[in-house]
């Protein structure tokens, strides 16, 4: 077991995202995040479309 570092996913957009990110066991988790708010996940459970996301500005990755 290793400490996983946090990122911060922020919503920049005017509606709900549903964000979806992997969990260690491989399977993926679908997390709800309203307009303009946040969720912290694990550094590793970010998957390339929510870089794909955060390349069209519609959320914004930062360390949590």
């Amino acid at each position: 077991f290793h400490m996983s570092v946090y990122k911060k996913i922020k919503n920049n957009t005017h509606q709900g995202l549903e964000i979806i990110t992997k969990a260690p066991t491989g399977q993926f988790d679908h997390l709800w995040v309203p307009s303009k708010q946040s969720v912290v996940v694990p550094t590793d459970s970010i998957t390339d479309l929510m870089r794909v996301a955060e390349k069209r500005q519609m959320i914004k990755i930062s360390n949590a």
